[in-house]
């Protein structure tokens, strides 16, 4: 069938063995494994979504400022407050706000080009969804899943390599394509090879990664950052779904 399972008992025995000697035909032959492996998939396309919007990995421009500011400067070289000339001599000078980091403040993005980078993954997104699906009626959906989380491993590892905001926005569109498989094929496998009485409950279990995943990318993108570079969260993703 289209999710990969076991050839018709007329096929030659070389043709079954070809098909099931890879660990996806493996994953196959049993609806619960799909499921779980759909499921985690799904939880790392989210954790993504979350981990990008994160903090730590978005970041923010220089917000530092120097109070009071009629009578405090900012060395930005070196992150210090000091007095101005005109000052008196009591004068106390604190710091607010925070350097920039993330990707935003790597690449000195505007509110309007941070927007920007969410909605060229939608419009990957939206624009691959009628293709996979299309293709899901004739093909492989097993393949096709699979082409789809290589190509969103591939641009989610490259998005670690970008260098400005025209480079970030292309992964991110790439991203919503390879995105776009998953989210296509799995409510027909749902309604395919689901047991009838438990379609709802694998849907649920399914749909369970969408919260879950955005919370922990939340988490996530921030403690990589904090800890290594905001540019290491999309090389662990992209590593995580390679396998």
């Amino acid at each position: 069938n289209s999710y990969g399972g076991e050839p018709s008992p007329q096929a030659g025995e070389g043709d079954k063995r070809a098909a099931t000697a890879t660990w996806a035909r493996k994953i196959a032959s049993k609806p619960h494994n799909m499921l779980i492996f759909f499921t985690m998939a799904n939880v790392l396309l989210y954790l993504d979504r979350g981990a990008i919007a994160s903090a730590g990995v978005n970041g923010s421009l220089d917000t530092r400022t120097c109070v009071p500011v009629n009578l405090c400067g900012l060395e930005v070289s070196n992150g210090t407050c000091y007095a101005l000339p005109n000052s008196p001599p009591e004068t106390k000078c604190t710091m607010q706000g925070s350097p920039r980091h993330g990707f935003q403040g790597d690449f000195d993005l505007n509110g309007a080009q941070d927007g920007w980078l969410q909605s060229m993954f939608l419009v990957g997104l939206l624009v691959a969804s009628p293709c996979f699906a299309f293709a899901a009626k004739t093909k492989d959906n097993i393949r096709l899943c699979g082409l789809g989380l290589v190509l969103w491993s591939v641009a989610v590892l490259c998005c670690g390599f970008t260098f400005d905001f025209w480079s970030l926005a292309l992964c991110r569109t790439f991203v919503g394509i390879g995105e776009a498989a998953l989210i296509t094929i799995v409510p027909n496998f749902i309604d395919t090879c689901a047991p009838p009485t438990q379609k709802t409950k694998w849907l649920a279990v399914f749909c369970v990664a969408i919260p879950s995943g955005t919370a922990l990318g939340y988490a996530y993108g921030g403690l990589v950052a904090y800890l290594l570079h905001w540019r290491f969260a999309f090389f662990i993703e992209g590593a995580m779904m390679m396998p």
